[in-house]
């Protein structure tokens, strides 16, 4: 996914944040960049988006922005515009593949031509690949 794309795995630690964040944050390549970040939301949207803002400001001066994706609900690749870098969330795995699936086509190229990153979290590294084996 676009120029640059990060992969994130392994389970939730806020000690490993810095090397599992920074070269993303890094990427952005702006002061204070602004990170969409993508958060199917199960009824705790506010509070998991919560967790991702503050250990993404803990690692840098970034402005963290909750794009939450209600469950059975798509993605709309448009509001990447304007964005410095996207961070897609982890969750259900299956309901992400599924959120995203009308813009995985246009997505890349979008993220690309705009020179904006890409990091996805678990559920965001599975559903980057063009060919994945996804469980629930």
């Amino acid at each position: 996914m676009g120029g640059r794309t990060f992969l994130i795995g392994g389970g939730w630690d806020p000690g490993a944040a810095h090397a599992l964040y920074g070269p993303f944050l890094r990427a952005a390549a702006k002061a204070s960049p602004r990170v969409g970040c993508v958060v199917l939301d199960e009824g705790d949207g506010k509070e998991q988006f919560g967790r991702y803002d503050a250990v993404l400001r803990e690692v840098a001066d970034c402005r963290p922005v909750p794009l939450l994706v209600p469950l059975g609900g798509r993605f709309d690749a448009g509001v990447v515009e304007g964005l410095d870098g996207l961070l897609v969330c982890g969750g259900l795995t299956p309901a992400y593949q599924e959120a995203f699936a009308d813009c995985l086509g246009q997505l890349p190229t979008l993220l690309a031509e705009s020179g904006i990153p890409y990091a996805g979290f678990s559920a965001g590294a599975a559903i980057a690949a063009a060919h994945a084996v996804v469980g629930g």
